[in-house]
């Protein structure tokens, strides 16, 4: 069977009514129960959007226009991007693969040893997915054993950042390491201002 004229699989796990459901309670919780933001800077934000966001210390309610709004107003996809500028896909759109699992330990394959993850199993690994065009991102492969778990993030994601121009999905530890994180990686990318 020639590949362009086969059908897609598709999996229906709601009815249209049921979506309907999910959302007016969605938007009835958003309401009412609110949502916890810790971010000073997010509350801000909501803040600005006037009466459509109510914010009682660090909940916010946010309304159902306000929801509606943003709902319209979003892209209705959004482009991924590799290192160097090129787009490799939209989302959503088909199934996308990668490779990471956060293991702790790596598999000798020539003395079947299961030796503690190191900085050079993730070099190793991210080089392997970086070569598999089956592969459309890598993510965080492993937690790094060989460096203190405060830079380990740091060193990991200089790894993945090193060794594939590929879109990455970087896992992080600590919630106050991610700041760090991400000012490493637009540093990497020569986008970092001062």
């Amino acid at each position: 069977m020639d590949e362009t004229n086969r059908a897609q699989p598709e999996l229906t796990v709601l009815s249209r009514e049921q979506i309907q459901q999910v959302h007016a309670y969605a938007l009835k919780i958003l309401s009412t129960v609110g949502v916890r933001v810790d971010s000073p800077r997010a509350r801000k934000l909501f803040a600005r959007a006037g009466g459509s966001a109510k914010i009682e210390d660090d909940r916010v309610f946010i309304s159902a226009d306000l929801v509606n709004w943003a709902i319209q107003t979003a892209p209705s996809n959004i482009g991924i991007y590799d290192r160097v500028g090129k787009l490799r896909f939209r989302l959503p759109g088909d199934a996308r693969f990668g490779i990471g699992v956060t293991v702790l330990y790596y598999q000798d394959l020539e003395t079947d040893a299961a030796l503690p993850f190191c900085r050079r199993h993730m070099e190793a690994a991210v080089r392997l997915g970086n070569a598999l065009p089956g592969y459309d991102v890598i993510s965080t492969i492993g937690i790094l054993q060989d460096v203190s778990p405060q830079v380990a993030d740091l060193y990991a994601t200089l790894e993945m950042t090193a060794n594939t121009a590929k879109p990455l999905i970087v896992l992080v530890s600590a919630h106050e390491l991610l700041p760090v994180v991400l000012d490493l990686l637009e540093h990497l990318n020569g986008r970092y201002s001062q």
